[in-house]
């Protein structure tokens, strides 16, 4: 089992998020970091960080990741980084996510994706020879391809921070360690 991280970079992202630029530089450091964590705590196997972003890189390392260079598009990453066998895509924008989420899903089937909280987004893809569908409206393209839809309760790896009402749920379910700093130290929009 493989996870695979892909992110563009710390400062071109979660521009919908209504902060500074060195608030939303903090939250996706923070959101990657929590994302890390929770698949790392899986202990599914290797976690891979996709970015073209070195500094991003330096950080997936140091807190366990593999890195891997990749300055194409998401999906071109994505594919970049899948390796033989089982892998999951997971978006590291997710920052409530919790290890158990992800087992529960992985557990309930061979293959699938999670939607977003709005079911139109995707959240994690999973599987094996993984065709990568990110971006607006991805949700119904995984599942056009074959892909089966793993509906979930409201949980961590349903709710994608793109803006700040988002980031206020996740934090109502329970933020990973690192964007709960993030929020606790910085003047950020739920401030």
């Amino acid at each position: 089992m493989q996870f695979i991280l892909p992110v563009k970079g710390r400062l071109r992202g979660k521009t919908r998020v209504a902060a500074s630029p060195a608030f939303r530089e903090a939250l996706i450091v923070a959101m990657l970091r929590d994302c890390v964590a929770a698949a790392l705590a899986t202990e599914l196997g290797e976690v891979v960080v996709v970015t073209p972003d070195p500094d991003l890189r330096n950080i997936a390392r140091c807190d366990g990741a593999t890195t891997l260079d990749h300055a194409g598009s998401l999906n071109e990453a994505i594919g970049a980084a899948l390796g033989k066998g089982r892998s999951a895509v997971l978006l590291p924008d997710v920052p409530a996510v919790r290890p158990e989420h992800l087992l529960e899903v992985l557990a309930s089937s061979e293959s699938g994706f999670v939607p977003d909280r709005a079911g139109t987004g995707t959240t994690m893809l999973f599987g094996t020879d993984l065709v990568p569908e990110f971006g607006p409206g991805s949700a119904a393209r995984h599942e056009a391809a074959g892909n089966r839809r793993i509906i979930v309760p409201e949980c961590g790896l349903t709710v994608d921070v793109d803006t700040a009402a988002d980031l206020e749920i996740a934090r109502r379910l329970g933020l990973g360690r690192h964007t709960a700093s993030v929020l606790t130290h910085a003047q950020g929009p739920t401030r």
